[in-house]
């Protein structure tokens, strides 16, 4: 969806498509590859989780005002560096949460069906949010999509 935002809003197109995702790229390995090895030893994997799940809502409702609202492209980078941040720490405190909470003789099924859902989800949503950027445009599907993930945010507080 990024792509027809930023193009339809910020006047994108190719070379502007390929800096969002240099940029992500770059983020996502320094996070990685730096702050998460540093921080989840620290903070605990629920926490990091729960951390990144956060980051990610507050991301996706920055990138909808900054792309359609402010129309700025520092902001854009900004929303940016918060969602491939909060990604890498969802993404890994998750997976560890995934491995330590199943049993030695459930963590193969577990895992996997821990990643079937991921998949899933990583299919399904892009048909969901190109619906609904097409009727009710982007800044909307974004506050919807950082709205959605205050579901799993409550309950891993809770």
């Amino acid at each position: 969806i990024i792509s027809f935002f930023t193009a339809d809003q910020l006047g994108f197109g190719p070379r502007g498509l390929a800096m969002i995702f240099i940029h992500i790229g770059l983020v996502s390995i320094f996070t990685q590859g730096v702050l998460v090895r540093r921080l989840v030893p620290r903070l605990g994997e629920k926490r990091t989780a729960l951390i990144g799940i956060g980051a990610i809502a507050v991301a996706f409702v920055l990138l909808g005002y900054f792309i359609g609202v402010a129309r700025s492209v520092p902001g854009l980078f900004v929303a940016l560096t918060v969602c491939a941040m909060g990604s890498g720490f969802a993404n890994v405190g998750l997976s560890s949460l995934i491995s330590l909470y199943a049993g030695a003789e459930e963590q193969g099924r577990v895992t996997g069906l821990y990643r079937s859902m991921g998949f899933l989800a990583r299919a399904c949503s892009p048909a969901f949010a190109g619906l609904l950027f097409f009727q009710a445009g982007g800044t909307i599907t974004f506050a919807v999509a950082g709205a959605l993930l205050l579901l799993p945010l409550s309950l891993g507080l809770a």
